[in-house]
């Protein structure tokens, strides 16, 4: 483990996390020349998808080796819609770096994948990159990181120049300068901090001892009786600080020139931690109340247990399924108990991951990320160990999807398929969820985001040959009265041999909203015979569902039947069941019908300054606000909002806030539809029941 480091790249879209990964590959020998995202050849971005659209979408892993040190880089996807595989990565490393523009500084894709790390309790690092485009100001970056996640931030590299001037970076550390040839070639001269940058890199290096000894007591001592600390003194303080999260180091370099690849391959191997210095995610047993309802309490993981954790899961229409393990303690091999499913599983074919290569092992061991092949019952999120434990590795902090779409085979026949490819694709990716819409009768998935739903459909095409259509999900509206109203209904029919007779008078009255429906039999004297009241009753619910406005169920209805009649031959159950369906009918006309829509509780995170573009945006969609707070540095707008005003909020959000804003929203309940949009959903459902 002491020659081991698992570090994941994290940041906002765009930074260069893959370009990064490239040349970090490059700079250990393990490739011959440096691939490019534009041109599709790049080692972590090996799918078709990532190849046709140029950025990353699944989480990929390379194996790196430099100075007789192996080290798995997780490179991680920056869009938002991916956020659930760099979840995944974060859990399975034991550190992370996360990148920031040297042009724009930070941004809150990286705000957001920082706190994920923050929960899982990791090391952070951060690399200032794109220092050779136009614009770029490292002391810029590094105020507007500071800003956010503190002092604690330091770096512990300072560029020599910026944009065409950018020629290396000055080690805080041992105080040497590395000058980069211009080709691009990543080859270097380590060289003298050049005279013009000296006071300045002194003064960096001198807040970086500053807090090294802040960190430690025994620092802070000598610190102040000799007014500096020794080299071995730095590196020492550094590498503990730094694993005990005290302080961020800042990196810097221009990864499409691999310029200052080998400087932070260096740190990686000085002071990242190994595994042995990095705590697991928190172990939980399964514990059930007297009522029977499982909670999780959290408990120490036993020293003698095995634990793995399934981070991932790849699915190949050729070759199978690939379950992507960390190994926190002990080791796999052969065969492991799965905690989750209670169910034992052979692993007898391991691997090492080299991006979209695998090499085959005997052994996973402590400290080791790799993957597991043809794992049956295996999901994504499964603690292996091996024996048959209780102890799990907490829930992954997965994000809920919000985008939901209903979704459709474009060729009829299809659907079996259909189900099988989003079946298969839920597996690899936890945060699409598919669900069936009961009330609309239409198959919904559920993404982060439209370019996560439209690279499903891609793939859906792509690896399983089916192709589907999304359209906006029908809103499951809903009708009730708001007035009493009586009416007769009499169903009367003679054709020749035994007719139909039924008759029965009803009284409906609203009730409170979520009461849902009630029959109440008031017949007294036998004016209906006790064997038709079901059917009167039957009938009801029939004509409940298929609604009076525009074919939405009612509900919230009392409805008494309290007289009638029959015929001791011809009536039945099914007239009875026609009687009451007229009644209904009838009484609709005077009871005032009026449709309901759903109404869903958000909550909107956002930087102060997009509140009033926020809050105006509710407004707009017929929104309540219920409140306003601070969350740190974040506004929180609280606010009741119809469903059917947020079926693309995910994209909306994002166009009003640069990106910078999320959101949450669960269902609130049922709410009156204003009249003149009532009426427009009803002219609406009728043109289309005309057409």
């Amino acid at each position: 483990m002491k020659n081991l480091r698992n570090v994941a790249l994290i940041s906002h879209g765009g930074v260069g996390k893959t370009t990064l990964a490239e040349a970090l590959y490059f700079a250990t020998g393990a490739a011959s020349r440096r691939g490019k995202v534009t041109e599709g050849n790049t080692v972590s971005d090996y799918s078709e998808e990532e190849k046709k659209r140029q950025f990353s979408i699944s989480l990929s892993v390379l194996r790196l080796a430099h100075r007789d040190v192996d080290i798995n880089l997780i490179d991680t996807p920056g869009t938002l819609d991916f956020a659930g595989e760099v979840v995944s990565g974060v859990y399975a490393a034991d550190a992370v770096v996360a990148l920031v523009s040297a042009v724009s500084g930070l941004e809150t894709g990286t705000v957001k994948y920082w706190e994920i790390a923050e929960r899982r309790g990791l090391p952070k690092a951060l690399f200032v990159n794109r220092m050779d485009r136009e614009n770029a100001d490292f002391d810029r970056a590094v105020e507007s990181i500071q800003e956010t996640f503190g002092q604690t931030c330091v770096p512990l590299h300072y560029p020599i120049g910026a944009h065409t001037g950018f020629k290396g970076v000055v080690d805080l550390v041992s105080n040497k300068a590395y000058l980069y040839s211009a080709d691009g070639s990543g080859d270097y001269e380590e060289g003298e901090v050049p005279a013009e940058l000296a006071d300045k890199v002194n003064e960096a290096r001198e807040q970086l001892i500053e807090e090294v000894a802040a960190a430690d007591e025994a620092l802070m001592e000598k610190f102040f009786e000799e007014g500096t600390l020794p080299y071995e003194d730095v590196v020492a303080g550094l590498k503990r600080a730094f694993a005990e999260g005290e302080l961020q180091p800042i990196f810097v370099g221009a990864a499409e020139l691999a310029v200052g690849a080998a400087q932070l391959l260096d740190a990686l191997v000085d002071y990242f931690p190994t595994p042995e210095n990095t705590q697991p995610p928190p172990t939980v047993k399964p514990v059930k109340n007297d009522e029977g309802e499982i909670s999780y309490e959290e408990v120490e993981l036993s020293a003698e247990a095995a634990a793995a954790l399934v981070f991932k899961t790849a699915i190949d229409p050729f070759a199978g399924k690939l379950s992507l393990v960390r190994v926190f303690q002990g080791s796999i091999s052969g065969e492991a108990y799965n905690v989750n499913q209670q169910k034992n599983e052979r692993t007898a074919n391991l691997f090492r991951i080299h991006g979209g290569k695998q090499e085959s092992v005997d052994e996973l061991k402590t400290g080791e990320i790799g993957a597991i092949g043809k794992l049956d019952q295996t999901q994504t999120g499964d603690t292996l160990t091996d024996k048959q434990r209780k102890l799990r590795f907490e829930p992954l902090p997965i994000p809920e999807p919000m985008m939901k779409r209903a979704v459709f085979p474009a060729s009829k026949g299809d659907e079996d398929k259909m189900s099988n490819g989003l079946a298969r694709l839920q597996e690899e990716d936890p945060t699409l969820v598919t669900t069936r819409n009961e009330q609309t009768h239409e198959l919904i998935l559920a993404g982060l985001g439209d370019q996560h739903l439209n690279v499903a459909v891609s793939k859906l095409t792509q690896k399983y040959g089916v192709n589907v259509e999304l359209k906006v999900p029908q809103i499951a509206y809903l009708e009730t009265i708001t007035k009493r109203a009586k009416a007769q209904g009499r169903h009367k029919k003679q054709t020749g041999g035994r007719g139909q007779f039924g008759e029965c008078y009803i009284e409906f009255w609203p009730l409170e909203r979520g009461t849902g429906n009630v029959f109440e039999d008031a017949i007294v004297g036998g004016a209906i015979p006790n064997k038709f009241i079901p059917a009167v009753e039957k009938g009801l619910n029939e004509a409940y569902q298929k609604g009076y406005l525009c074919g939405c169920p009612i509900v919230d209805v009392h409805a008494k039947v309290y007289d009638g009649s029959y015929h001791s031959v011809d009536s039945s159950e099914m007239a009875f069941k026609m009687a009451a369906s007229i009644a209904f009918r009838s009484a609709m006309q005077q009871a005032d019908p009026v449709l309901l829509e759903p109404i869903m509780e958000v909550k909107v995170i956002i930087p102060d300054e997009f509140l009033g573009d926020i809050t105006g945006d509710f407004s707009s969609k017929r929104g309540k606000i219920l409140g306003m707070e601070m969350q740190g540095k974040m506004q929180v707008v609280r606010g009741m909002v119809p469903e059917g005003e947020l079926t693309n909020y995910a994209t909306e959000l994002r166009s009003l806030t640069g990106g910078q804003g999320t959101f949450e929203m669960t269902f609130h309940g049922y709410e009156r539809v204003p009249g003149e949009i009532q009426q427009k959903i009803v002219e609406e459902y009728k043109a289309e029941q005309d057409s």
